[in-house]
C-alpha cells in the first residue's frame, strides 16, 4: 500500500525532475563534448571524464526511451475499457455462431470440406498462439504489484545516495549532470511504476476479457 507521506515525497520528486530536465544537455551537445575528449591526450583524468560524459549520454538515451515507454502504457491504459468491450462484443457473437449440421456438411464437396478443415484449423492454431501470449500477459500483470513496490523502494534508494553525492562540494561539473541525468531517468521510471500500479486492475480486466474470447473460439 501506498501510504500519502510517500505519494507526497513522489510529487516533489516529480517537480524536482522537471527542473532537472531543463537543466541537462542535448544529446548533440553531449555527443560534441565527448568528441573533444577524445581527442585530449588520455591522461587517467580524461578518460575519467570521457566515462562519465559516456554514462551521461547513456542515461539521455535511456530517458528518451522511458518517455515512449511511459506514453504507450498510458495509452494502453488509456484504449482498455475500449479494448474490453470489443472483446466482449466479439464473444457475444462468438457464442451465437451455429456450428453447421450433419446434413449440412453432408451437402459440401470434399473440396469445399477440406478448405473449410482447414481455415478452422488456421483459426484454431492462431487462437492457441494468442492464448499462450495472453496467459502470459495476465501472469505477469498479476506480478506487476509486488514488483513496482519493490522497484519503487530501490528508486527512493538509489535517489538519496545521487542526493547525497550532488551535496559534494568537490564535485566536478560533468559529474554534477551525470548524477542530474540519472535522477532524471529515475523520476521518469517511478512514475512509470506509479502508472503500472494505478492502472493494473484496468490491464489485468482487459488481457482477462481479451482471454475468454480466444478461449471461445477454440
Amino acid at each position: 500500500m501506498i501510504t500519502k507521506p510517500y505519494q507526497w515525497l513522489m510529487l516533489m520528486v516529480s517537480v524536482l525532475s522537471t527542473s532537472l530536465w531543463a537543466n541537462l544537455p542535448s544529446d548533440k551537445e553531449l555527443q560534441a563534448q565527448i568528441e573533444a575528449t577524445q581527442k585530449l591526450e588520455q591522461t587517467d583524468a580524461t578518460k575519467s571524464q570521457l566515462q562519465t560524459l559516456t554514462d551521461t549520454q547513456q542515461f539521455l538515451n535511456q530517458i528518451a526511451q522511458q518517455k515512449s515507454d511511459s506514453s504507450e502504457l498510458e495509452k494502453q491504459i488509456k484504449e482498455s475499457q475500449a479494448g474490453i468491450d470489443a472483446s466482449k462484443t466479439r464473444l457475444t457473437k462468438l457464442k451465437a455462431v451455429q456450428l453447421p449440421t450433419q446434413d449440412e456438411l453432408a451437402k459440401k464437396s470434399s473440396k469445399e470440406l477440406q478448405n473449410l478443415a482447414t481455415t478452422l484449423q488456421t483459426q484454431l492454431d492462431r487462437a492457441q498462439q494468442d492464448l499462450a501470449q495472453l496467459n502470459a500477459q495476465v501472469v505477469a500483470q498479476n506480478a506487476v504489484p509486488n514488483k513496482a513496490q519493490t522497484t519503487l523502494a530501490t528508486i527512493a534508494a538509489r535517489k538519496q545516495q545521487i542526493t547525497s553525492a550532488l551535496g559534494n562540494a568537490n564535485l566536478t561539473d560533468a559529474d554534477k549532470i551525470k548524477y542530474e541525468a540519472e535522477s532524471t531517468l529515475l523520476d521518469l521510471q517511478n512514475s512509470y511504476n506509479q502508472t503500472l500500479l494505478s492502472g493494473n486492475d484496468s490491464l489485468l480486466a482487459l488481457y482477462s476479457a481479451q482471454l475468454d474470447e480466444k478461449k471461445a473460439v477454440q
